[in-house]
């Protein structure tokens, strides 16, 4: 999980020169992975900041849409 949330880190940052709103959804995911690692790293706190930061990405660019 942790080197698929890295590709998809430097995809983002790839992305964001095109389109941003695109790179932070990806960015989103990239979180929720690295919130996966962290949970099976037992190290709940960061397991926790990672997913609730991974969904307000998300959410946060669906709600405001694409342009």
């Amino acid at each position: 999980m942790r080197i698929i949330g890295l590709v998809l880190t430097i995809i983002s940052i790839v992305i964001v020169f095109f389109n941003y709103n695109i790179a932070i959804l990806v960015f989103g995911f990239a979180l929720l992975l690295f919130g996966g690692y962290q949970l099976q790293t037992n190290n709940k706190m960061m397991s926790y900041i990672y997913f609730i930061s991974g969904f307000i990405f998300i959410i946060g660019i669906l709600i405001t849409g694409f342009q």
